[in-house]
C-alpha cells in the first residue's frame, strides 16, 4: 500500500520556556529553509531581548470593519499593516496570525512551522487547516510540570501527534525535527 505524502503540513510547536522552541525556530531558519518556513506572529507587546525574527512586536490590532473575523495588525514602528484572521491573548498582550501566509507556503509545498501554546489559537488553526495541522510537544529537561504548556499537553494528550525531547544537545533536537520532516515528505 502506498501512502500519498505531501509537504503541505503545519507543525504547531508547543513547549515551555526552556523546552527548545527557540532552537527549533533557529534550525528551520538556518538548516531547513528549503523545506520549511517559519510563520511569523504579530504581537502588541514590546520586543524582548531573546525574541527571534519570527515575532513581530509593537503592533496595534484593530477590528476589520469589512470582515467580522479579521483584524488589521498595524505596526507602531513603520507603516506596515497585515491582516490577521486568528487573534488571541496571552499575558494581557494580543497575538495575531495571518493564515493567508500559511496558505501561500502550503501551495509552495513547504512545511509551515509556528510556535503556539494557547488552546484557542491551536483550535483555530485546526478548524481552518484540519488534518494538515500536526501538533508537536517539545519537552525540555528543565521544564516545570506545573507550566501551562505541560498542563495543556497532559490535558489534551490525544490531540498531540508527536513529542520531541530536548535534553541539552541541540543536535539531538535538530535530528528529531528533521526526521519528523522526512516522515511527512
Amino acid at each position: 500500500m502506498t501512502t500519498n505524502k505531501s509537504m503541505a503540513n503545519i507543525f504547531v510547536i508547543v513547549g515551555g520556556k526552556t523546552s527548545g522552541k527557540d532552537e527549533i525556530i533557529r534550525a528551520v531558519y538556518e538548516l531547513g529553509n528549503l523545506h520549511a518556513q517559519i510563520i511569523p506572529k504579530f504581537t502588541s507587546r514590546s520586543r524582548h531581548p531573546d525574541d527571534g525574527k519570527e515575532i513581530k512586536c509593537n503592533y496595534i490590532f484593530e477590528k476589520d470593519t469589512e470582515s467580522r473575523n479579521k483584524y488589521k495588525a498595524l505596526s507602531q514602528e513603520d507603516d506596515r499593516e497585515y491582516d490577521c484572521d486568528i487573534v488571541y491573548e496571552k499575558n494581557n498582550n494580543k497575538y495575531g496570525i495571518n493564515t493567508h501566509q500559511i496558505w501561500e507556503g502550503l501551495r509552495r509545498h513547504k512545511f509551515q512551522v509556528i510556535v503556539v501554546s494557547e488552546l484557542e489559537a491551536i483550535n483555530s488553526l485546526r478548524k481552518i487547516f484540519g488534518s494538515l495541522v500536526k501538533l508537536i510537544y517539545i519537552h525540555g529537561q528543565d521544564d516545570e510540570e506545573n507550566s501551562l504548556e505541560f498542563q495543556l499537553f497532559v490535558q489534551y494528550f490525544d490531540f498531540f501527534d508527536h513529542v520531541l525531547i530536548y535534553e541539552s544537545r541541540k543536535e539531538d533536537l535538530y535530528d528529531q525535527l528533521f526526521r519528523l520532516f522526512r516522515a511527512y515528505e
